[in-house]
């Protein structure tokens, strides 16, 4: 990032614990702690999934994930909206540059590497149900159209970048109106129905659009939320509906997710403020996570498959330990591969313009040093 400064200014200090990061820049601490949080969750699930093919499943961890669903990616994307804000009151061009033709690129580019990867250099790796859970090539029209794939978060990036770009000139209701619109097709799965599941990747278009429009009043209220007395009761409530709802298995319904967020995204934000507040030091590694999150992205699958190789489950209860450790591991990996392949052109920004580092997918929030 080029350390510019965006519309998202400081909170009260009562209110948000601050910290400083490269180049002199103030950031919100809070925001790394639940970037990092949902980076955690989000490679917690894909270890879940592979490990649920191979034969492992660890049931615990897929429990856990389904009562994740609600707050996981509502939140990545109310965080990334709210640091998108700044950045969607400049020229097209430049949203056009920075975001749209940006995240384009990745998604073309990982796409290609992850064929080149994980059928070619990695084809041997691992036990057979492991190789043919990788061993796969997606096609570019279904790649467009169905983006069934381990980085479809870059893609509904540059659709929502897009989007919002879009529907800016609108009245602030209209662009409201027009967000809830576009997700009625992914609540009701009307994309898969069609054959066009990419129509259902607005589902979460809400959340983004909700922190650009929500930004001048978000920035302030939303590190309220980090009070034992507020959030608890959400995370309580929230974890004891989602189990009712598993219960009568509708827990992964859109409608029921969607329903749930209401409350899980409120209490998964009021956590990362609890913790950076009151323990900041332990938080350091999240907050290391949380400005990280594109190279660990991009970059999970292969380190994941690598551990999933070469540390084999020890059985029982101890599952638990192994696929929380795995996913730990492979965030860690992720982290530091992505510094060391950093200073190579294109593979984390445009190549024409590669400014970026692998640290973040998107603006993010400054102030001035005081």
């Amino acid at each position: 990032m080029s350390g510019e400064e965006t519309s998202v200014q400081s909170a009260p200090q009562a209110f948000a614990t601050r910290s400083i990061g490269r180049r002199g820049i103030e950031r919100f601490a809070w925001i790394d702690t639940a970037r990092g949080m949902t980076m955690v969750l989000v490679v917690l699930l894909h270890a879940d999934h592979v490990a649920d093919h191979i034969g492992n499943q660890v049931l615990l961890i897929t429990l856990l994930n389904y009562a994740l669903f609600p707050m996981r990616m509502p939140m990545f994307f109310l965080i990334s909206g709210l640091l998108a804000a700044g950045l969607l009151r400049r020229s097209a061009g430049e949203v056009m540059r920075r975001r749209v033709l940006h995240y384009a690129w990745l998604y073309t580019l990982w796409l290609v590497l992850y064929s080149v990867v994980h059928t070619w250099a990695l084809r041997d790796l691992g036990s057979p149900v492991l190789q043919a859970e990788y061993v796969s090539i997606q096609g570019p029209i279904s790649a467009l159209i169905v983006t069934g794939n381990e980085i479809w978060f870059l893609y509904a990036l540059m659709l929502f970048f897009l989007a919002a770009l879009l529907l800016r000139r609108l009245p602030v209701a209209a662009q409201a109106a027009i967000a809830l619109a576009l997700a009625v097709p992914g609540l009701l799965k009307l994309g898969a129905a069609v054959g066009l599941p990419v129509i259902d990747r607005f589902y979460h278009f809400p959340y983004f659009m909700l922190g650009i429009l929500g930004a001048e009043h978000l920035r302030d209220t939303l590190p309220r939320l980090g009070r034992l007395r507020i959030f608890v009761p959400l995370a309580v409530t929230c974890l004891v509906l989602a189990a009712l709802a598993h219960q009568q298995r509708i827990v992964r319904d859109p409608s029921v997710v969607t329903a749930l967020s209401l409350i899980a995204v409120p209490a998964g934000i009021g956590l990362a403020v609890w913790l950076t507040r009151h323990v900041p030091r332990l938080m350091t590694p999240l907050q290391l996570v949380g400005r990280n999150t594109l190279a660990i992205y991009v970059l999970h699958t292969i380190t994941l498959r690598l551990l999933l190789a070469y540390v084999p489950p020890p059985g029982g209860l101890l599952d638990v330990v192994w696929l929380v450790g795995l996913t730990l591991g492979a965030v860690a990996l992720a982290v530091a591969l992505g510094k060391l392949l950093e200073p190579i052109p294109g593979l984390f920004g445009l190549p024409w313009n590669d400014r970026s580092s692998p640290r973040r997918t998107s603006s993010e929030p400054v102030v001035r040093s005081t």
